[in-house]
């Protein structure tokens, strides 16, 4: 498929602002035009040489594959990946195949995890070369297929949203090891770099917790983090929750209250979502409660942003040890999904806005004090809108000159996987 970028739309009421949209980037700031039939893309990482890395599901004729996309510094598909910028594909020829999610690794290689589907489901773990070819060194010609977890059966391409201002929030991780390390549902599952099922791990390869987990990550010392809420969706008792595990399996009883931070805000439904886990084990966590959980507008939803120190108790330099409950000018409703950046430049959330089914696309930047920096967008918030449809956010990377890519759910010129980069400051 030839790189196509179409002109986008006057500006209008409707249209995105395009005094923040970074023209330097895909066509007017926006990239779009992937495979046919692509789910919108969550970005994997913006590697050492700025080329970014996007991973996520297409569908063609009744036929289910996941992809791999890679831009080049300016938008553009890099043409030295894969075909023309594109790695699409089921983990073996002709088979049906869905994405978990996918890692980086230091040397630049790929992991892909999914799911194999044949007469039968197996989990499968399929990495590359830096170029988008199979990495043969690893498994059967660069597949490992083992059983298929049940607890896993609730996983899938994180949208919600961890690491850093190059990696964003996911439900896999890879440990300082090379271990993979997976999340679903209610249990953690950790596998060797070979792909095998790391039996050292609480003895037998996984932890079974009581709560839903919606995003991972992996420290240096091998502890685990994980985010997530107390019950399924929203509930009148919901709980967000952020959670440590020692490189063992164990609970990191250092850690909050025998390794868990259980936290309702302002007495709402609440559920993490993003994290952000920082080298010292201090974490920026983001999601949203509901004050009217059985509105089935969602005008109750808002974002919701707080800061932990390393043994999960609050950070009182941001807002006091508080969360941080975000209200838009307009009074409406909003929900994050993502976050990235650092404090120094500012802790960036990506989401949405709006009612249910009409939301569109939102950005807000904070200080590390957790006040909105109203130096960007609308009084710290950026509100848009690409298309007719409902739209949202799903992950973000902010780069080091603190231009804010975000990737989401778009439906821009009839794609709905649309990749955008936004300046740090108005254009003037």
């Amino acid at each position: 498929m030839e790189n196509s970028y179409a002109q986008p739309k006057k500006k209008s009421a409707a249209a995105p602002d395009e005094q923040w949209l970074d023209p330097s980037f895909g066509q007017a700031g926006v990239a779009y035009q992937f495979s046919a039939g692509s789910d919108p893309l969550q970005i994997v990482s913006r590697r050492p040489d700025e080329k970014l890395l996007l991973a996520g599901g297409v569908y063609w004729e009744g036929h289910q594959d996941f992809q791999l996309v890679q831009l080049l510094e300016d938008g553009s598909r890099d043409p030295d990946f894969a075909d023309d910028g594109i790695l699409k594909g089921g983990f073996k020829v002709g088979s049906r195949a869905s994405l978990h999610g996918a890692q980086l690794y230091k040397d630049g290689k790929i992991l892909v995890i999914g799911t194999h589907r044949d007469d039968i489901e197996y989990l499968a773990f399929a990495r590359f070369l830096e170029n988008g070819k199979p990495d043969y060194t690893f498994g059967d010609g660069g597949l490992v297929l083992n059983p298929y977890p049940t607890h896993l059966s609730n996983l899938a391409v994180s949208t919600r949203p961890h690491r850093s201002m190059t990696q964003p929030t996911s439900n896999t991780a890879i440990g300082p090891n090379g271990e993979i390390i997976m999340a679903g549902w209610m249990s953690i599952f950790r596998y060797d770099p070979d792909g095998k099922l790391d039996l050292s791990f609480n003895g037998s390869g996984s932890i079974n917790v009581d709560f839903v987990i919606h995003a991972v990550g992996a420290s240096a010392d091998g502890a685990i983090t994980v985010v997530g809420s107390s019950s399924v969706g929203f509930s009148p008792q919901n709980e967000g929750i952020v959670a440590r595990f020692k490189a063992d399996g164990t609970p990191d009883n250092s850690f909050g209250t025998s390794g868990i931070t259980r936290i309702r805000i302002d007495e709402a439904d609440t559920v993490f979502s993003g994290l952000l886990l920082r080298e010292d084990g201090s974490t920026f966590v983001t999601g949203s409660l509901d004050r009217t959980p059985n509105d089935v507008w969602g005008n109750g939803r808002r974002g919701v942003l707080a800061a932990f120190n390393g043994n999960g108790w609050p950070n009182l330099v941001f807002n006091g040890g508080k969360a941080v409950v975000s209200e838009l000018p307009s009074s409406a409703a909003n929900a994050w999904s993502d976050i990235g950046g650092d404090p120094a430049h500012g802790i960036v959330v990506v989401g949405l806005s709006g009612a249910r089914s009409r939301e569109s696309t939102l950005i807000a930047r904070y200080e590390a004090t957790g006040k909105l920096d109203i130096t960007f967008g609308d009084e710290g918030f950026l509100n848009t809108r690409f298309g007719k449809d409902y739209e949202f956010w799903k992950s973000v990377v902010v780069q080091p000159d603190q231009k804010i890519i975000a990737s989401g759910d778009c439906r821009y010129f009839f794609d709905r996987a649309t990749v955008a980069r936004f300046l740090a400051t108005r254009e003037k």
